[in-house]
């Protein structure tokens, strides 16, 4: 049981691990532990600090077994218990030491005001390699009825597109990108005209939606997106 419990405490490593990594851009791709948390949309603190209350649970009900079977830990070889310490320690310094794979990160603030015929902005982004890339976006919205997305393009081609109209929306997303620069655009539109001009405007594909627009002539969006590298 010991060595199960020591074991299983050491597993949890990664979920104490990759959400740091996650909030500075560098978690695996395809890492379980980034896929959930991309996935479920809990921020990776909560993930953290719910890993070290379960890795400190565990240990307790080692400490009680022991304790209840009149085992002493000092009686574990003290070789081993050195090289279990050392072993986290170099995992947890390699772990840090891999080069981060974000290509870009930003957050955004905007408010709409009436003056505005609908609310956008462009971020620019440079791509080195050709490849397969993940866009990783969010956003909030503190106006029911209008609709926020986000598009990645260049001059000629639209890569990634997404388009919500509730009030709080994650989205990630596999493309292939080749060496070049990139535009990623913000935008919102709070009703049907707006929604065509902006289509028209950046050259995306404007369809009919079946959404009730509120027609709001103000409205906030904050949020953030992400481009890693695969």
């Amino acid at each position: 049981m010991i060595v199960y419990g020591i074991a299983y405490s050491g597993s949890l490593l990664a979920w104490i691990l990759i959400p740091v990594k996650f909030i500075l851009g560098r978690a695996p791709v395809d890492d379980d532990v980034t896929k959930f948390l991309v996935g479920s949309h809990i921020h990776p603190l909560i993930v953290m600090i719910g890993a070290i209350v379960l890795v400190a649970v565990v240990l307790a009900i080692l400490l009680y077994f022991m304790k209840q079977n009149e085992i002493n830990v000092k009686v574990l070889p003290k070789k081993a218990k050195g090289i279990y310490v050392t072993f986290i320690i170099i995992i947890s310094i390699v772990f840090f030491l891999i080069p981060s794979n974000e290509i870009c990160r930003y957050e955004f603030s905007y408010v709409k005001t009436e003056d505005e015929m609908f609310l956008s902005n462009c971020y620019d982004i440079s791509v080195e390699f050709d490849g397969v890339y993940v866009v990783r976006a969010n956003w909030n919205i503190d106006e029911d009825g209008v609709i926020v997305g986000v598009a990645l393009k260049d001059s000629n081609n639209v890569y990634f597109y997404s388009t919500s109209g509730g009030f709080t929306n994650t989205e990630s997303e596999e493309i292939k990108l080749s060496k070049g620069e990139y535009s990623l655009l913000v935008y919102s539109a709070a009703n049907n005209d707006e929604w065509v001009d902006l289509c028209n405007t950046f050259q995306l594909e404007s369809t009919e939606i079946d959404f009730i627009f509120s027609d709001s002539e103000k409205y906030s969006v904050d949020g953030g997106f992400q481009v890693l590298r695969k």
